[in-house]
């Protein structure tokens, strides 16, 4: 049994690939030909190595089950903001003086997360209103 202030489940493999496979059906959907993104391989690389930097600072105690210890809204968080960065370099964001610096970078880390949690509605209010408006 947990406590109370222990938040952080455990997401396996399959869950990270579940989210980097949405990321890539979102990409199929958003790019057409094959023109190079150079922009947009670097945010999913970010997000992908920062799984892989998550994974290799799990304890050992884990037994070496391939688990990850973000909490469900550092998780949402993630894709929302991973999401969003992709559809800002493609142009179907504009600027917010709220997000801007958040969506123009490409690193991730669990302090930025826990940052943009309270954050994410409005993140996911852009996403939504440019997937609409762009018909996807």
């Amino acid at each position: 049994m947990t406590s109370a202030g222990e938040r952080l489940t455990a997401h396996d493999d399959n869950t990270i690939k579940e989210l980097i496979a949405r990321l890539a059906i979102l990409l199929c959907r958003l790019l057409h030909g094959e023109e190079a993104h150079p922009e947009l391989f670097d945010c999913i690389l970010k997000c992908v190595e920062f799984f892989d930097s998550k994974q290799k600072n799990i304890d050992s105690a884990c037994r070496g089950e391939n688990t990850l210890n973000l909490s469900d809204d550092q998780m949402q968080t993630l894709e929302s903001l991973t999401v969003a960065r992709i559809l800002y370099r493609l142009g179907y964001i504009g600027d917010d003086a709220l997000l801007n610096g958040y969506l123009q970078s490409s690193e991730v880390s669990v302090e930025l997360l826990e940052k943009l949690k309270s954050k994410r509605i409005l993140i996911n209010q852009h996403v939504n209103k440019a997937l609409k408006e762009s018909h996807l």
